[in-house]
């Protein structure tokens, strides 16, 4: 069933090349549509448009207003696209710009049947990709500046949605993108590159604001894939993050390369169960450790080399206080540092037990007669798998002054005998090290700039006999001259890509022997 009122009119008259040369005053292109109460249904869909104007000149196309209910949703949308008659005649550069609004967006709708949800998606799942990458147009420059009063995604409700989506020189953008979700506030930005075809490059940040951690656990497969113990965890985080990384040929992220960083804050967190709280408290003699409430967190990483690594941060733990350091690996491995003071009350009588022992051998060789203070230092290292690490603790002494001045004092002397010796010898063999390091960074980039030259040359063999090619097909003057223009495109595309990809070996070369003489110097 369709219903409605249609008026339009359109008329083109001129030569392509004044459009081409953009002399529009030499080129005829004006016209107009307007729908009026248009209903369409048929036996699966139902759709409503109100109200719709475009208009036409030369120059530009500009739609005007488009109201659209469909499905429940309220939709609207205007804007104007440039280079129009052009770029449908000969595939030109198609420029514009489009606001769009809608109220509400319920999305399972319009999920497959056998869609996997969010939740319950496997972790071992992550990474599979199509084996196709999506390559963003060269020909198009268009923004479009987006308002969703709601969306409904699996379990995921985002509100008050506003941002800019933007397509230009063969990259998608995500700008200023931001919504409400998890009881806080997110905004987005991030940049989708295919200038290199064969490896994309994505560029991402975020900044979170004040969201339930534990509803994020529950929400996102990533985030418990990333740190388990979130799911036993309450409180609000906010975060920040920037991310870089190429991507292979199945649209996944290449390990080796993602480089970011940021930060994690919260003013109180409470973790409670979950198998690690339960195998730390027994391993100190702690009760109190199965429920930990920790405040004023604030950390900051660094995404490298595969590892999200955690630079040294201050917690504190009730009554404890501790100082944490480590790494996780996105093969699923940690190694944590806990540097741990502890006061005796909050430890099991066994640990107590422990440390007046040691305290009682090391009196014995110092001669001296020191006291257990009021805290306990004690060094506990999280590592192995990231779902059920291993928890390993060393008792690293007592908060009293005069017992470190008199165990620094008996061994300085033979220290002081030994340092000059260690330092000549590590020199050396960090020497040797450097020296090799940059010996297969080196072999490494030529061979990169060796297979990059020759994928360029192919590329421009390939280029030059499809020239040929269209060239040999051409019979009568005219097809020649034509085939001439087309064969000329195809090469200098040919050569484009091939530069393309010279360049990036060159830069991967280089990025190679960057990397090894910062490893050779941090080694020295």
């Amino acid at each position: 069933n369709l219903v409605g009122l249609l008026s339009a009119h359109f008329s083109l008259d001129g030569a392509l090349s004044a459009i081409e040369n953009q002399q529009f005053d030499n080129f005829k292109a004006d016209g107009g549509a307007e729908l009026l109460n248009m209903a369409y249904s048929d036996a699966e869909m139902k759709v409503q448009i109100p109200e719709a104007r475009v208009t036409f000149s030369p120059q530009r196309l500009d739609l005007q207003t488009m109201k659209v209910i469909y499905d429940d949703i309220n939709m609207s949308m205007d804007g104007y696209v440039n280079n129009y008659v052009a770029y449908a005649l000969t595939d030109t550069m198609l420029q514009g710009v489009f606001n769009f609004t809608a109220d509400r967006i319920d999305a399972n709708k319009y999920m497959s049947s056998d869609t996997t949800s969010v939740e319950e998606t496997p972790a071992d799942t992550a990474g599979t990709g199509s084996g196709e990458i999506f390559e963003v147009p060269d020909n198009l420059d268009i923004i479009l500046n987006a308002t969703i009063g709601e969306i409904l995604y699996d379990n995921i409700v985002l509100k008050n949605i506003k941002g800019q989506i933007g397509i230009q020189n063969q990259i998608a953008s995500l700008n200023n993108m931001i919504f409400e979700t998890l009881d806080g506030t997110i905004q987005m930005d991030g940049a989708y590159n295919t200038q290199n075809p064969t490896r994309p490059v994505m560029d991402f940040s975020y900044n979170i604001r004040d969201i339930d951690l534990r509803k994020s656990a529950e929400t996102f497969v990533t985030i418990e894939k990333m740190a388990p113990i979130a799911k036993h965890a309450s409180g609000k985080i906010s975060s920040t993050m920037t991310l870089r990384t190429e991507l292979d040929q199945n649209m996944d992220p290449v390990t080796q390369t993602m480089q970011g960083k940021g930060t994690l804050t919260s003013k109180n967190i409470v973790l409670e169960g979950g198998k690690f709280l339960e195998k730390m408290s027994t391993t100190l003699k702690s009760p109190k450790l199965a429920r930990q409430e920790i405040q004023d967190l604030n950390l900051s990483f660094v995404i490298a080399d595969g590892q999200i690594v955690t630079e040294p941060f201050d917690v504190k733990i009730d009554k404890m206080s501790a100082t944490v350091s480590g790494y996780s690996s996105f093969d699923e491995t940690i190694d944590y540092l806990m540097e741990m003071k502890i006061p005796r009350g909050e430890l099991g009588g066994d640990f107590n037990k422990m440390a007046e022992g040691l305290l009682s051998q090391a009196n014995a060789f110092l001669g001296g007669n020191m006291s257990l203070g009021e805290n306990i230092k004690v060094d506990v290292r999280i590592h192995g798998n990231l779902y059920d690490p291993t928890i390993t603790p060393s008792f690293a002494g007592m908060e009293s002054g005069s017992l470190k001045d008199q165990a620094r004092d008996a061994v300085k002397e033979v220290i002081d005998q030994k340092v000059e010796e260690v330092k000549d010898k590590a020199r050396e063999e960090a020497d040797k090290q450097a020296q090799k390091i940059i010996a297969d960074a080196q072999k490494q980039a030529d061979r990169v700039k060796q297979e990059a030259a020759s994928a360029a040359q192919k590329i421009r063999d390939e280029g030059a006999k499809q020239a040929q090619n269209i060239m040999d097909e051409a019979k009568n003057p005219l097809q020649k001259a034509g085939a001439k223009i087309a064969a000329d495109r195809v090469r200098d595309e040919a050569n484009k890509r091939a530069d393309q990809v010279q360049s990036e070996g060159n830069k991967q070369a280089d990025d190679i022997m960057a990397r090894a003489r910062a490893e050779a110097d941090k080694l020295k």
